[in-house]
C-alpha cells in the first residue's frame, strides 16, 4: 500500500487479515475495496481519504463500528457491512448521497447501489442514507414477492438496552 497511489481495485478478500494499515488512505485512485471474509475488528479512519471509492465490501468480519470518516466518501454507492458485530452507524453516513440499496434480480428501480447491514447488533436504525429513504418512500410493494428486498432486512436479533 505504501505510496502505490495508482491502485484502482484492492481485493483482499479472505486473507485472514486482523488489521488494515492507515496507509490505505494513500490509495487516492481506489474505486473498489474488497475486505470481506477477514477478521478485521476495525477500519482505519484513513479510509475516508479514498475519495474516489465507489464500492466498499466489509462483510463477514468482526467490525464493531465504522469510522465517521466514511462520510467523506461522496462517490460511495455500495457499502456492505453484513455479518459483523456493528451496534451503531455513524451519523456521517448520511453524507454519502449515492448510497442506497441493491434489489435482487433487478425487480426494483434502484440498482446497483447497495447498503447491507443485516446480521449485526443494530437494534434501531436512525441513520439511513437519504437515497434509501427516498426509495422506501416511493416503493409501492409491487414486486413479485410483495416484500422488501432481502438486502434491506435486518435479521432478527436480541437487543439489550
Amino acid at each position: 500500500i505504501n505510496g502505490d497511489t495508482l491502485v484502482k481495485t484492492l481485493n483482499l478478500r479472505a486473507r485472514h487479515l486482523t488489521t488494515l494499515p492507515d496507509a490505505i488512505g494513500n490509495l487516492k485512485k481506489l474505486k473498489v475495496c474488497r475486505l470481506d471474509s477477514n477478521e478485521l475488528t476495525s477500519i482505519p479512519a484513513a479510509i475516508g481519504q479514498c475519495s474516489l471509492l465507489v464500492q466498499l465490501i466489509l462483510s463477514n468480519n468482526k467490525l464493531t463500528t465504522v469510522p465517521p470518516t466514511i462520510g467523506n466518501l461522496k462517490k460511495l454507492t455500495s457499502l456492505l457491512l453484513d455479518n459483523n458485530l456493528i451496534d451503531s452507524l455513524p451519523v456521517e453516513l448520511m453524507n454519502c448521497p449515492n448510497l442506497s440499496i441493491n434489489a435482487p434480480d433487478s425487480v426494483y428501480a434502484v440498482t446497483p447501489p447497495t447498503f447491507t447491514i443485516d446480521s449485526n447488533k443494530l437494534c434501531n436504525i436512525s441513520i439511513i442514507p437519504p437515497t434509501l429513504i427516498t426509495w422506501l418512500n416511493s416503493w409501492d410493494g409491487s414486486d413479485a414477492s410483495g416484500y422488501l428486498p432481502d438486502t434491506f432486512w435486518l435479521k432478527a436479533q436480541k437487543c439489550t438496552p
